[in-house]
């Protein structure tokens, strides 16, 4: 290796760490400040080509792939920037739970869902007929890593404010974005298998023109 690119690779290397203490000071500081929408209309898919394509950028031993509906770009009153940082920070979970070697699918779709229902992350049928709110359209957004899994013993500390098992990690990524789809009205769940990979599912409602 010639002498400039050897100083290529380290103002390369630089660079990603500044990238990573940027990123982790946006983390904190989002996570402490109260959660203030700039609502508008957000196409889903559009946002999610442009995080995965950073994502691809940063993590280049990563495969990301993403399946859209046939039916165009799905919309959703959110706001763009918050949403966006939730989504980065679940797929950044998944790059590190590949420790950046590995497969993320991401799938895009909507279902219809009881506003109360899933807001308390409960079942229809455990809920009164009075408890169950209008029924609304959802998106919904499945990101699923190829990962090692989270064991059993831990997987309801996940979203606990700076819990966290890795010796760099700050423990405010999932929580800040459990906080930002909580704001939307959504909520953030999430399917792990020891030795199959986690799958963490988004549900945002759509609400177009709801002036929220």
């Amino acid at each position: 290796m010639s002498g400039n690119e050897k100083l290529l690779s380290s103002v390369g290397m630089m660079s990603r760490e500044v990238e990573k203490v940027e990123y982790i000071i946006r983390e904190c500081l989002n996570f402490v400040r109260p959660t203030e929408l700039g609502i508008q209309q957000v196409p889903v898919d559009t946002l999610l080509d442009g995080v995965i394509a950073r994502m691809i950028t940063l993590h280049p031993g990563m495969e990301f792939s993403i399946q859209k509906p046939a039916n165009g770009d799905l919309k959703v009153d959110a706001d763009t920037a918050l949403l966006e940082q939730a989504l980065t920070n679940i797929l950044a979970n998944a790059v590190d739970a590949c420790h950046g070697k590995g497969i993320v699918n991401v799938l895009v779709g909507t279902s219809r869902h009881f506003t109360e229902a899933v807001r308390l992350n409960r079942q229809v049928e455990l809920l009164l007929p009075g408890q169950l709110g209008k029924e609304e359209e959802f998106v919904r957004i499945h990101i699923r890593d190829n990962g090692p899994g989270i064991p059993p013993e831990i997987q309801d500390r996940i979203f606990v404010p700076f819990f966290t098992t890795k010796k760099t990690g700050t423990g405010i990524g999932l929580s800040l974005a459990q906080k930002i789809v909580h704001a939307h009205g959504g909520v953030l769940d999430m399917d792990s298998e020891v030795g199959k990979g986690t799958e963490f599912i988004i549900k945002i409602p759509m609400r177009h023109g709801s002036g929220r």
